[in-house]
């Protein structure tokens, strides 16, 4: 029998009983009357992509006319059809939705794991948990690697709401516990942008216009002021709750159950990477901002110290074993005052079992104090910013928990103006006193004081194979003889990357040719970084200063502003 014209062919045919009749599938011709609004939909199987619709059609091509016909073949299961007397090209008319969806969950059962597992990879987030809420068949067999990746990494905000939500994650039987990197978000609420919205009645609109950029001063309407003093509200209402968790201790305690949950729920039983950042609310209590995007500098530091406490006391508390601590060094503006780390006097027994495996520590600290920026901040930050310790024995204390350290990432944050005096090498001096990391062999340092003597004497004292020094100012002494330790025998070292050292002026190595912003020529100007691996090392480090005053530039402005950014002051 030839094929009628009101059929069009597809991908081709399949023998269904193995007698020699071919049936073929595919969709009526477009100008056949009553089939145009037909809708259509493709399902792929393995080997096999049929075309379907909510009512199907099938077209004997071959062979003697039967009252039934087999949609997917024997691999995969048979739905007797029935046909309806009078239709042109046998039309067939049962919708078979719903068993369609029994039969697709019985084909999938035949589908390898590993197919499955590849086809949930090209999935979003939101369709698989859509895909898992479908039937238990399908949330079983969508919770494999994949999806169970989504659960490795955590960002937990320190309110209420959101730590008894981590809380709930990580019970018995939940995917939470599943987490390797949690990242605890202090909370810092600066009300000061809408105070100065509220009492002139009026805010600036910045627009930009290329590489520059213009403000105006704008009447707001009265709609506007309401939704701002619904916003002020809003903060007020988030600045009492997190005054409330610190004060009563409630945070720690929901921190600590989630702490115990991992350990003893989790996979490995331990934490692999716990880290800290801060958020600023300034505009309302949902919308979070970066530090580095503004907000008052006392308010972050003070949250970034209450943060660091509780999840101290918190790991404390769960005993719960973390090897890789992020102390505020992957945010910017954001930092841990050095008489914070006095305060862990009171509960270092604690910590040292936490802490006793800890193999990687990056840590950015800076000095606590008022910076001048015109306005006087209220009672209450006075009284916490006085009321920090400083003590040259803190941070080597802290290091004391960590015997088997091994990676160091050190960070230095200038809090004070240009010209103001501060003797900001005590605590690197005090490290390198009293405390010996035998087991360190990786150390960075950025944007710290030192002075010859304490930085030679912890170089002596520890086995560090590779060592990063950025941003280092060398306030007594020179660094002549710590080059010529680094490339010692005695040292024996392996890595060597050097970039913008300070001693009187900037340094320029001979060797380089990392050139930053232009320079007056001169002899032997060399650039501002060097590195040096291998057997490089044992080549002398030349180093000089170049002639006069570096002239203005683009790349110099632009060169400035980064160390500010990341260096301060705030």
């Amino acid at each position: 029998m030839a094929a009628s014209p009101l059929w069009k062919p597809l991908s081709g045919s399949y023998d269904d009983n193995n007698d020699g009749t071919r049936h073929h599938l595919g969709f009526p011709d477009a100008q056949s009357p009553g089939l145009r609004d037909d809708p259509g939909f493709t399902l792929q199987y393995p080997r096999r992509v049929l075309t379907a619709a909510p009512t199907l059609y099938a077209k004997e091509l071959k062979g003697p006319r039967s009252s039934s016909c087999s949609l997917l073949g024997p691999n995969l299961g048979r739905i007797e059809m029935p046909r309806v007397a009078g239709s042109k090209g046998a039309r067939v008319t049962e919708t078979i939705i719903d068993r369609f969806i029994s039969l697709i969950s019985a084909a999938i059962q035949s589908v390898p794991p590993e197919v499955l597992e590849r086809c949930i990879e090209h999935l979003a987030f939101g369709d698989v948990c859509n895909l898992r809420l479908s039937c238990r068949t399908f949330a079983a067999w969508c919770a494999q690697d994949t999806f169970k990746s989504y659960f490795l990494s955590k960002h937990v905000d320190m309110t209420k709401e959101k730590l008894e939500a981590f809380v709930e994650q990580t019970r018995p039987g939940r995917l939470g516990c599943l987490v390797e990197h949690v990242i605890l978000t202090g909370v810092a609420v600066d009300t000061q942008l809408l105070g100065e919205i509220l009492q002139p009645k009026t805010r600036w609109v910045t627009e930009s216009h290329g590489p520059l950029f213009s403000s105006e001063q704008h009447r707001c309407t009265p709609a506007e002021l309401l939704e701002v003093e619904a916003d002020l509200k809003g903060l007020k209402a988030l600045q009492t709750e997190q005054a409330y968790l610190r004060d009563n201790g409630e945070s720690v305690g929901l921190l600590a159950e989630a702490f115990r949950n991992i350990a003893s729920n989790g996979k490995l039983g331990l934490l692999p990477h716990l880290a800290m950042d801060v958020a600023v609310y300034r505009q309302n209590a949902e919308t979070k901002q970066l530090p580095a995007e503004g907000g008052d500098w006392d308010r972050i530091s003070q949250a970034a110290a209450d943060c660091f406490h509780m999840t101290m006391s918190s790991l404390a508390k769960s005993g719960l074993l973390t090897t890789r601590l992020d102390i505020f060094s992957s945010a910017s503006r954001c930092n841990l005052g050095c008489g914070e780390l006095y305060q862990l006097g009171s509960y270092n027994s604690l910590l040292a079992q936490a802490m006793s495996g800890m193999k990687s520590l990056s840590l950015s600290l800076s000095e606590r104090h008022l910076v001048d920026s015109g306005e006087q901040p209220d009672h209450e930050m006075v009284e916490a910013l006085s009321s920090t310790k400083s003590d040259p024995s803190a941070l080597p204390n802290f290091f004391a928990l960590m015997p088997q350290l091994e990676d160091l990432n050190l960070h230095w944050y200038r809090t004070y103006q240009p010209g103001t005096r501060r003797l900001n090498s005590e605590p690197f001096h005090g490290l390198s006193e009293h405390v010996c990391l035998t087991a360190l062999t990786q150390c960075s340092l950025r944007g710290l004081f030192l002075s010859e003597r304490s930085f030679l004497t912890f170089l002596q004292r520890v086995p560090v194979k590779r060592l990063f020094l950025e941003e280092v100012h060398m306030v007594e002494g020179s660094f002549t003889p710590v080059f010529e330790y680094c490339t010692s025998e005695e040292a024996n070292m392996e890595y060597l990357w050097l970039d913008d050292l300070w001693q009187v002026g900037l340094l320029y190595f001979h060797d380089s040719t990392c050139l930053k912003f232009p320079r007056r020529p001169g002899r032997g100007i060399g650039g501002q970084t060097l590195e040096r691996r291998g057997n490089e090392l044992r080549r002398p480090i030349l180093w000089g200063f170049p002639p006069g005053r570096a002239p203005g530039s683009r790349q110099l402005y632009r060169w400035r502003a980064l160390k500010k950014h990341e260096f301060g002051p705030p």
